[in-house]
């Protein structure tokens, strides 16, 4: 799933835990088979969130931690800042998350990924 605002998506699965896998696109490059696609990957941990009882409780202030693959907690920020500010604390630790890059290409009009690598 994609915000289309910001340029974060979600890696959208069943929810076994209190994770989001995210990642953000790092650059897109055009080749001539199609694009070349470079990814950051890490995790929002809600786990203090589950105090949240009822929409009285939603107010209330909680910090999220951002992990990265190896669940090491990077970061943390509040569930009160902006998209934006969990995006910019990323970028700032950007090298103790995990880099992949997706080889997309192009068959008949749609895009299939082709490869995919750890940086």
């Amino acid at each position: 799933m994609c915000n289309g605002d910001n340029g974060k998506y979600m890696a959208t699965s069943i929810e076994l835990d209190t994770l989001d896998d995210m990642f953000f696109i790092k650059e897109i490059k055009k080749t001539n088979k199609g694009y070349e696609v470079e990814i950051v990957e890490y995790l929002e941990d809600y786990k203090n969130a589950i105090n949240v009882e009822n929409e009285k409780d939603e107010e209330k202030q909680y910090d999220i931690e951002i992990k990265n693959l190896k669940n090491e907690t990077v970061a943390i920020v509040s569930n009160t800042d902006s998209e934006t500010k969990v995006l910019e604390t990323v970028k700032d630790n950007i090298d103790k998350f995990t880099k992949k890059k997706i080889l997309l290409e192009m068959k008949s009009e749609n895009l299939y990924i082709r490869q995919v690598g750890q940086n």
